[in-house]
């Protein structure tokens, strides 16, 4: 859920070729909840039913099944991520599918693990543990990579904010709060990842798209 960029998008793709349906989305921040319905209710879709819950997926306390639920990027935030995928594997309805797009640990994520201290206590679901996982639970799915980079170029520019929010993101911590070496660190292993396009800076970051049957 988050504030909506992916989900709005993808409303909006079935709502131009479906009929009548309800999406929901969760979760736990009311500023990203409060964006999701705003932006939700510019498209003006009469199509569409939205509910927006404002509380976590652990929490989460709903009756009515899904025929599809999708968690993007979220699956290694989650405190016990096998109690997670349990309870919405239950909630779907026959014949639903569960939809998980997780990164695997390249290059780009081994940099975040440094930096990922919520996670000291155990490994981080990449897309590897999460697929390790559902076979040892003999859970029937699909998996596909999609290919995708990320531009790092304004990461370099000190001045840019967008950079700094850019690193800020990829090391999973506040990088104006690290020292100077750290920060030196961090940019030397970036640049090193990356190829030159042009005068840009482009790293790999593909995801694994899970379809859990």
């Amino acid at each position: 859920c988050g504030s909506g960029i992916l989900d709005n998008q993808l409303i909006s793709a079935i709502a131009s070729s479906a009929g009548t349906f309800e999406y929901t989305g969760v979760d736990p921040n009311p500023v990203a909840c409060r964006r999701f319905r705003e932006d939700f209710e510019k498209l003006a879709l009469q199509n569409v039913k939205l509910e927006v819950r404002t509380e976590a997926v652990e929490s989460l306390n709903i009756n009515k099944p899904f025929d599809v639920i999708q968690l993007t990027h979220a699956l290694y935030y989650f405190k016990n991520p096998a109690d997670t995928l349990e309870k919405l594997r239950r909630l779907l309805a026959p014949g639903g599918r569960l939809i998980i797009v997780q990164a695997p640990n390249e290059y780009l994520n081994q940099l975040s693990e440094c930096f990922w201290s919520h996670h000291a206590d155990q490994d981080i679901w990449f897309s590897k543990c999460l697929e390790k996982h559902l076979v040892k639970q003999n859970i029937e799915f699909t998996c596909q990579r999609i290919h995708g980079e990320v531009d790092v170029t304004r990461c370099f520019d000190e001045e840019c904010p967008h950079g700094e929010k850019l690193l800020d993101f990829i090391t999973q911590s506040n990088c104006r709060e690290s020292d100077a070496e750290v920060r030196e660190r961090c940019l030397h292993f970036l640049k090193k990842i990356s190829r030159v396009d042009g005068e840009s800076l482009k790293v790999e970051h593909p995801a694994d798209v899970f379809v859990v049957i």
